[in-house]
């Protein structure tokens, strides 16, 4: 079962020099033969509850089968539109690109690796 992730996040100043990120909204998705199926769970962590260059814990509750793939994908609500300039504010994060594209999710979601 993954029970809870930690994420590391970068809260990212706007151009308005406001530091309010928004929610963090992660999701755990089953991977079979490179293709992501539909999200297991969902998770919106509200900002204020998002550390800022320290981990942050995220509560799951996915039941998960051995030997399976998973991703976990990373997005911001609202959701920041790829190819605009950052006047809102925003997160940065770590990943790993493990090549897959989960249609469902906005361009700025990164999948990683879970297992």
């Amino acid at each position: 079962m993954i029970g809870s992730v930690e994420v590391y996040v970068v809260k990212k100043e706007s151009n308005l020099g406001r530091r309010q990120a928004g929610n963090l909204v992660a999701a755990i998705y089953p991977i079979t033969d490179g293709v992501a199926g539909e999200a297991l769970q969902t998770v919106t962590v509200p900002e204020a509850q998002v550390n800022d260059k320290a981990p942050t814990s995220i509560d799951f509750n996915v039941q998960v089968e051995a030997g399976k793939r998973y991703a976990l994908a990373l997005t911001t609500d609202p959701p920041w539109p790829a190819g605009r300039p950052v006047t809102q504010p925003t997160y940065d994060w770590v990943n790993k690109d493990i090549g897959l594209t989960i249609p469902c999710l906005p361009a700025r979601s990164t999948p990683a690796a879970l297992g």
